[in-house]
């Protein structure tokens, strides 16, 4: 009997869906790269560039990504609430409609003026102050972009720290909606560490709705609600990182060992009974 008797060849349908959920999988700063393996394993004719721009981009949708600007050191960032149509996105820090390449990863130099809502001007004064709060807190990449639409205010932020040479890769992204005075939005966090592995953190938290000021302490009292919403993240994360040697690394061993002796979870006690055996 041959090694691939009572196998199914796998159609061109399945492969290609195959590499679609490796490709909008990537961890962040990685698509590229995924990219490429994926090439690999696939026939060539099956990603085509057409494809690979339709997975690319909804990649950004699922996952706002930061895109270089040609002949620019500032980057846009490219998401669904700022979708016009496939190819062209908001760049709501310079209210210009940018063609977005997402082949090259790429946002073209000029652009035509976006759309102007009927509160353009608070829209415009919560974006400077979403991205003074980004400065403040967020280090490497990172981008911040307010919408307007349906008498609702969108806002999405995203910060990407990139060590690929050290084998790790991180992203935070969260999106809000502001409604009147109701703040309500998602937190997101991944993080890739595969120096002889393959480990991936993926966390989403969703924030119920925050009754901010308003008026003229609009944009003061939802800066201040989202940074504050933020760091119960962080500090849930921190949270359970110090906890994990207690609680989530215990629980993935069995309770009791073949030699039917629990596992003494003591450092000391190692080090004594290893002093004992010299």
């Amino acid at each position: 009997m041959s090694d691939d008797e009572g196998y199914e060849e796998v159609s061109d349908e399945e492969k290609l869906q195959i590499a679609q959920h490796f490709l909008l999988s990537s961890p962040p700063g990685q698509f590229s790269d995924v990219l490429t393996d994926v090439k690999k394993i696939v026939p060539a004719e099956l990603l085509s560039d057409p494809m690979v721009a339709g997975i690319n981009r909804a990649y950004c949708i699922t996952n706002p990504q930061l895109i270089a600007i040609d002949d620019s050191e500032d980057m846009v960032l490219v998401c669904k609430e700022g979708e016009v149509d496939a190819t062209h996105f908001i760049d709501a820090k310079a209210g210009v409609v940018r063609a977005i390449d997402h082949l090259t990863n790429t946002a073209s130099a000029g652009g035509t003026p976006a759309p102007k809502g009927p509160k353009e001007s608070t829209r415009a004064t919560l974006q400077e102050g979403i991205e003074l709060y980004m400065k403040t807190h967020f280090l490497d990449m990172h981008g911040a972009a307010v919408f307007e639409a349906d008498d609702k205010f969108h806002i999405v932020l995203a910060g990407v720290k990139l060590n690929l040479r050290n084998y790790w890769a991180g992203s935070w992204t969260s999106t809000w909606t502001l409604a009147g005075t109701q703040l309500m939005g998602t937190v997101k966090v991944h993080g890739h560490y595969f120096e002889d592995g393959n480990v991936q953190l993926q966390v989403s938290k969703d924030v119920p709705a925050i009754t901010v000021d308003g008026g003229s302490d609009l944009v003061k009292s939802t800066v201040t609600a989202i940074s504050e919403a933020e760091q119960v993240v962080q500090r849930g994360l921190e949270e359970s990182y110090q906890n994990m040697s207690e609680t989530t690394l215990q629980a993935i061993r069995r309770v009791m060992p073949i030699t039917r002796t629990k596992m003494t979870w003591n450092l000391a006690a190692h080090r004594m009974t290893s002093q004992l055996r010299k």
